[in-house]
């Protein structure tokens, strides 16, 4: 028998918490030769110091050792997400009906706090994964969760991208502002019929609420943007975007995007080329990374032509919440 329980991710012993993560993963698909108890418990320290950590554990009753775990992040206002590749489970019979008893917790926890949307990344997907993928998607939509999308992960080394390549020049009439000349409440019309018109299967998935609350943190202003964060304006209009932030040497790009009027005129190959300039002229830059939905071909064929090539795949999944 077992118990389940929400705690409040600072109220736990973190140091059993990463012994069970470690020990539930060793000899697994998703085994890793750089992890350690100690880096997984500094992890989990640094995680705890904020107050939007939920974790979710079941205990066996007698021992009390934990059997089970769901983490998720209640940090953004309507939606919750929860951990990727979560939950981890120890080698247990009945893990699966464990594992959606975990799910289910969270469910009810949500609702009652009055979020709307619960979202769960499967990442990387990895050769080798296929089986344990296969195990998470029968989970997830066995508990009510369905696919938001499939993305293809993708990346290029600055060192050997060629800024050189044959790129139209910016026709007469636009121009490239950087992210800062302009406010939120200016652009997020743009960006959210933008979303709108690409087909992005994930941004429509959301509720309306949902899209401008994503808006916001794509646009958060507390978090600083790399210098290749920039818009193409025409007619003191913005036309299109791209937007970057570092993290460790690395750029990840994303929102990326055109209005729907403004597409088939070379303008994308435009802006992301005059984005990588920016990237390159970086060096404490190696990498530019992005997102791009499977469904969407055009955006994958840019990407390719100007050297980015995939990594891995990765799904989403949600759950929105009835009345």
């Amino acid at each position: 028998m077992f118990k389940i329980s929400i705690e409040n991710l600072s109220d736990i012993d973190i140091n059993e918490l990463a012994k069970f993560s470690y020990n539930a993963r060793y000899m697994s698909v998703f085994q890793n030769v750089n992890r350690t108890v100690a880096g997984i418990e500094q992890s989990l320290t640094e995680a705890a110091e904020n107050d939007y950590e939920r974790i979710i554990l079941a205990r066996d009753r007698e021992s009390h050792e934990i059997i089970g775990k769901l983490a998720c992040y209640i940090g953004f206002p309507e939606m919750v997400f929860i951990h990727r590749w979560d939950p981890v489970m120890a080698p247990l019979n009945n893990r699966d009906s464990v594992a959606g008893l975990l799910i289910n917790q969270c469910k009810k926890y949500i609702k009652k706090l009055g979020f709307k949307r619960l979202e769960v990344t499967l990442s990387p997907i990895l050769d080798g994964f296929e089986e344990v993928r296969e195990d998470y998607q029968t989970l997830y939509e066995r508990e009510g969760f369905h696919q938001a999308t499939k993305e293809a992960s993708m990346r290029i080394e600055m060192s050997k991208w060629n800024p050189s390549l044959e790129i139209p020049t910016l026709p007469e009439g636009y121009s490239f502002e950087s992210v800062n000349s302009r406010t939120n409440e200016e652009i997020e019309e743009t960006v959210l019929r933008t979303f709108e018109a690409s087909g992005d299967r994930l941004h429509l998935d959301m509720s309306p609420t949902q899209q401008r609350i994503t808006f916001n943190h794509w646009f958060d202003r507390t978090r600083p943007f790399h210098s290749t964060s920039i818009y193409l304006v025409r007619d003191n209009q913005v036309v299109g975007f791209s937007i970057g932030r570092a993290y460790s040497g690395v750029v990840s790009l994303g929102p990326i995007g055109l209005l729907p009027d403004y597409r088939g005129r070379g303008l994308a190959q435009i802006l992301l080329h005059e984005s990588l300039i920016k990237i390159k002229n970086d060096r404490a830059i190696k990498y530019a990374e992005l997102e791009v939905d499977i469904t969407n071909t055009p955006a994958i064929k840019l990407y390719t032509s100007v050297g980015f090539s995939p990594q891995h795949m990765q799904e989403y999944y949600s759950w929105t919440v009835s009345k």
